[in-house]
């Protein structure tokens, strides 16, 4: 079955863009502000985070969480485009405003992660619920 183009009403996975999109950003631009508090680059921020990125597309890839490639780079861009973001969009001179900025992000990017976590694995559930129910009417076909 061909995955749908965009998806914003459920954490699906699309083809394109879906809600894991705001995860990614969320998650690249909290990292980059964390990067800027601790006086990194944009540089060494970028191949970083590039690096966390790409780790956890190839982590769900090993895990057999499944999804479209057309996605999966996707995800890498909006991610690399939130450090772009936190290098290129100052809003806060002050050094413990950007603190608690990189924290506070890092917190919504944490439960997104949960809250998208728990909708994956209850899509899981109910297809492998309808899978066995599948099976069994196979079987009694079958017989």
């Amino acid at each position: 079955m061909k995955e749908p183009l965009v998806i914003f009403t459920s954490w699906g996975g699309a083809q394109y863009l879906d809600w894991w999109l705001l995860v990614h950003l969320l998650g690249g631009l909290a990292l980059g502000y964390a990067c800027r508090v601790y006086g990194l680059s944009f540089i060494y921020a970028f191949v970083i985070v590039g690096a966390i990125l790409v780790g956890w597309e190839v982590y769900e890839e090993l895990a057999n969480i499944a999804e479209p490639w057309t996605n999966t780079l996707l995800d890498i861009f909006f991610g690399l485009v939130g450090i772009w973001l936190a290098y290129e969009v100052v809003l806060f001179e002050n050094f413990s405003m950007n603190f608690w900025l990189a924290g506070l992000l890092l917190l919504i990017w944490g439960g997104l992660n949960v809250w998208g976590w728990f909708a994956w694995q209850a899509r899981e559930a109910k297809a492998s619920q309808l899978q066995a129910e599948a099976e069994k009417v196979m079987t009694t076909i079958d017989h």
